[in-house]
């Protein structure tokens, strides 16, 4: 499958013609949908770049979980990612996936963004002259870079994003698009190349020697015990 073109939802201001919703429901439920994906999808780059480190062991994806932001987690896919097609034929094939893999890390570059608009804000109800416009989801008030004053209507109506269920969902969709580009990607890669001798992804069954006859790891043993 192919990366289909996708715009961010549009800056609309709160008004008669784009009102929120009638309470926070909605918005806080389609919140969790979003964020709840997203993270399937950092799972998807974690199995991505393990694969692209040629590995078996797990120490890969405990390194991709170690940067403290997505940005650092996503440039370590790319540059595995780089390195796996550098020693690899030009081969149409293989140019392809590398096309494939590039453009699914610029996706999820530009999807982030709407990740952190999500994850980064409140629900809040703005009232100027005292209309009742609804609930949106929009910059938290100290955001001094999201929200600007309105010299208008005052702080409420000076957030560089509003928000409703609808434009979480639409974020939500994307992310489940990319969901699915990466697992299919992952997929081929494994057909096409092969994986690492070994067991991916599963390291307690890659240790089968510290497994007991139940398939459970026994607890620690205190020293001197045998």
């Amino acid at each position: 499958m192919a990366i289909s073109e996708w715009t961010p939802p549009a800056r609309a201001r709160p008004s008669a013609a784009y009102l929120g919703e009638t309470s926070p429901e909605p918005i806080y439920a389609a919140i969790g949908k979003a964020t709840t994906q997203w993270e399937h999808n950092e799972v998807v780059l974690c199995r991505l770049f393990q694969f692209f480190c040629e590995t078996p062991s797990f120490a890969a994806s405990q390194v991709y979980g170690e940067p403290t932001g997505f940005a650092g987690r996503l440039a370590l896919v790319q540059v595995a990612s780089d390195e796996f097609f550098l020693r690899r034929p030009e081969s149409i094939e293989n140019l392809e996936q590398q096309a494939r893999a590039d453009a699914l890390v610029r996706a999820f570059a530009q999807a982030s963004f709407e990740r952190n608009k999500i994850v980064h804000a409140m629900v809040s109800r703005p009232q100027p002259d005292t209309v009742e416009l609804g609930y949106y989801l929009t910059p938290s008030y100290y955001s001094t870079k999201k929200r600007k004053f309105d010299l208008e209507e005052g702080w409420p109506m000076g957030g560089n994003y509003f928000y409703r269920s609808a434009e979480i969902l639409r974020c939500f969709e994307r992310f489940e698009d990319l969901l699915n580009e990466g697992m299919h990607l992952w997929l081929l890669l494994q057909e096409t190349h092969g994986v690492p001798e070994g067991v991916q992804y599963v390291p307690r069954v890659a240790a089968p020697q510290r497994l007991n006859h139940q398939g459970a790891i026994p607890p620690h043993r205190r020293a001197g015990e045998k």
